[in-house]
């Protein structure tokens, strides 16, 4: 059984459902993050006032599921082939500090000494992009394996931003930004450019952060 699924989600209900209603493996619980009120009442979820952001959601399921081994964290614009999640809980290894791939940050799975390892998302990734590079960036610098498990479904890919051209617009501006924010915190462009090993050179633990309010008010998307 896959102890725990957590789903942010904005603005696709339907793309969600359909998410939802490709799982084909026992799943002990499902945390869905509504982050735009879009959420068919029907489906148990997360109801937020305001979006936090990706990074902010995957680490709040994470946080009221704290007795779980393991979470298995998706984009609510994938559908999973068959057996993919049967394949991802026979390839999950509780004990081990790792990242597992299904389709790459679109749908993969971590465990609870992976968080202890490098720590949460950073919040100030916001609200959406790189939240999936920084981490990787982390994976990397502690040496952590990187498990490729595989993936025979759907993914339409940025469905949350090409459905609607107003959020699409804002993250022309809020992109660029957090591509700053990511060169400045690991010196140097993202994808081979970095050059500090710890968080804006500071030495101490690969999970430092600490969360910028302004950031957010300046990053933040409008709820459509």
């Amino acid at each position: 059984m896959i102890p725990c699924l957590v789903v942010p989600t904005l603005n696709q209900p339907e793309r969600l459902r359909a998410m939802i209603g490709s799982v084909d493996w026992p799943v002990e619980r499902t945390v869905v993050i509504d982050n735009g009120g879009k959420v068919p009442m029907d489906i148990e979820a997360i109801r937020l006032p305001h979006n936090i952001g990706v990074a902010a959601s995957w680490n709040l399921g994470i946080k009221v599921t704290p007795l779980a081994p393991w979470w298995l964290i998706v984009n609510d614009d994938i559908t999973f082939g068959p057996s993919d999640l049967e394949r991802l809980e026979q390839t999950v290894e509780p004990s081990a500090a790792a990242i597992y791939f299904m389709l790459g940050m679109a749908a993969f799975a971590i465990t609870r000494h992976t968080v202890n390892a490098v720590g949460l998302f950073d919040e100030n990734q916001h609200p959406a992009y790189n939240e999936d590079v920084e981490y990787c960036r982390r994976i990397d610098l502690r040496g952590l394996p990187r498990v490729e498990v595989g993936f025979t479904g759907t993914h339409v890919g940025s469905a949350t931003i090409m459905a609607d051209p107003v959020l699409r617009a804002f993250n022309g501006r809020t992109h660029p930004a957090n591509d700053a924010y990511y060169a400045a915190k690991w010196g140097g462009h993202k994808l081979g450019g970095e050059t500090f090993s710890t968080p804006f050179n500071r030495g101490g633990h690969l999970g430092d952060w600490r969360l910028d309010l302004e950031r957010l008010r300046d990053q933040a998307w409008p709820r459509r």
